[in-house]
Formats: structure tokens, sequence, C-alpha cells
């Protein structure tokens, strides 16, 4: 969290808890190697300083918002070298919000990175062939990188916004919602990054 200064990142750890069906605890070890890409992340610099604004914007009461994301981490975007674990197995990752710890997200903040290279790719060799079957010609120059760009970032930025605890008390969302997490995890990140940027947009 720490490390700002760098341009090549490893990221390695017990990350994602997807593998564990019963309640969503074990997270499986995977790592990746990183470069950074300094003129996509300074393009993306202004929106950290957001990040509290946007989270007292969001459409709920006030219950559903009053913990504010901590502020002091980064968002930058990185060429995928590696990947190792977990990240390997299946389709490749575009995007991480690390770490997956809700206490820091609040001390802290999170690390948004946004794998640029590995998204380029599915960009060109899965949505837009599916898009030119599936969406009206009519419709089709909206399908741009630079949307699907922001699409995903914000989809990752959404992950360390909301609140992390209960507001019954009764411990952190992750723990009471068990093996539904993961899933209600990021349907809400889907819809509230489009919310984003739509907010942003306006």
């Amino acid at each position: 969290m720490e490390m700002k200064e760098s341009n090549i990142d490893f990221v390695v750890g017990p990350i994602e808890n997807y593998e564990d069906g019963l309640f969503g605890y074990k997270a499986a070890h995977e790592s990746f190697v990183l470069v950074k890409d300094p003129d996509w992340s300074a393009k993306l610099a202004k929106f950290n300083a957001m990040l509290t604004d946007l989270q007292a914007g969001l459409p709920v009461t006030g219950e559903y918002k009053s913990e504010k994301p901590g502020t002091d981490a980064d968002m930058n975007v990185y060429y995928a070298l590696y990947y190792a674990g977990d990240c390997n197995a299946g389709s490749k990752t575009i995007a991480i919000n690390l770490p997956n710890d809700p206490e820091i997200h609040l001390a802290v903040g999170s690390r948004k990175l946004q794998l640029r290279n590995a998204m380029e790719a599915k960009f060109n060799k899965i949505l837009l062939p599916i898009a030119s079957m599936l969406i009206d010609e009519s419709q089709r120059e909206h399908i741009t990188f630079n949307a699907f760009f922001e699409n995903t970032t914000f989809h990752e930025v959404s992950h360390g916004m909301g609140i992390k605890n209960t507001i019954n008390g009764k411990g952190t969302v992750r723990e009471a919602l068990k093996e539904q997490y993961s899933a209600l995890e990021e349907a809400k990140a889907d819809i509230m990054g489009l919310y984003l940027v739509t907010r942003l947009y306006e």
C-alpha cells in the first residue's frame, strides 16, 4: 500500500475467495508481475481525490454511506507481464482492487490496478466479436475501449466504496453474507460503477 513510486509491481498472496463455496472465507493464492503505464496512470490520479465526495453522493440513506473510504491509496494502470496461481486459472484478471480487507479500506483505502494489456486483449478478442453479433449496427460506434476501460475502472473503485460493517453492529458485511457475499459484491460494483460514471459525466 505504501509503495507508490515504483514502476514495477509484484502482487502476491491469498487474495480472492471465489473458490470457497462454503462461506467465501478462504482465499486462494495468486501473483502478478506488473509494469506501470505512467501516462494512463496520470489520467486516473484525479479520481482518487473524489472518492469521499462520490461516496457521500450515493443515492442511499445516510447509514449506508456513513463509513468514509480511505484516500491514501492509489489508482494506476499497468501492463501485466506474468500471472500465477488462482488468477491464471481460466480467464485472466483485467483489474484488481486490493487488499480485500475492510479495515484497511476504511483506514487507508485500496489500490486499484487496471491491467491495460489484458483489458485490451479481452476487448478486442472477446467483447468486439460478441458486440458485432448482438448490438445493432447503429449503436456500435459507442463500443469503444475507453468506455470499456472506464466501466472496469469504476467497477474496481466501487469495490472500495459502500459500508464494510453491518449497520446493526454484528460484524462485517462479508461475514454476514457468507457464501452470498462474492456474487452480491460483484453486482454492487457493477451497478455502482455505472452510477459513478454517469454522475461524473453529468
